[in-house]
C-alpha cells in the first residue's frame, strides 16, 4: 500500500485551503462595498448633524433677537415708570404744600 509523503500532504493541505477561501477579489470587493456603505451612512449622519446644528444656530439668532426686544421694551416701561413716580410725587408735593398754606 502507497503511503504520501509529508510534503504531499502539506501540499494537498494547502491547495484545499486555497480552494476553499474565498477570492481576495471578491473579499475586495465586499469590503469596498462595505466601506462604501459605512461611508454613506457617515455621510448622511454628518449632513444631519449639519442640518440640526443650523437649526439651533438660527433658533438662537431669533431667540438673541427677541431678548434683545424684550430689553428694549422692559427699558420703555422703567422710562415710563420713572415719569409716571415723579409726576405723582410732584402732584403729591404740590397738594401737601397747598394744604399746609390753608
Amino acid at each position: 500500500m502507497y503511503l504520501p509523503s509529508t510534503r504531499a500532504l502539506l501540499l494537498a493541505q494547502q491547495a484545499a485551503e486555497i480552494a476553499s477561501s474565498k477570492p481576495k477579489r471578491a473579499r475586495r470587493a465586499h469590503n469596498d462595498e462595505d466601506n462604501r456603505s459605512e461611508l454613506e451612512r457617515l455621510k448622511t449622519e454628518r449632513d444631519e448633524a449639519i442640518s440640526e446644528r443650523d437649526a439651533a444656530l438660527e433658533s438662537c439668532q431669533a431667540l438673541k433677537q427677541e431678548l434683545r426686544s424684550l430689553k428694549r421694551s422692559v427699558k420703555e416701561k422703567r422710562k415710563q415708570s420713572d415719569k409716571v413716580i415723579r409726576l405723582v410725587t410732584a402732584s403729591l408735593q404740590s397738594l401737601q404744600e397747598s394744604l399746609q398754606g390753608e
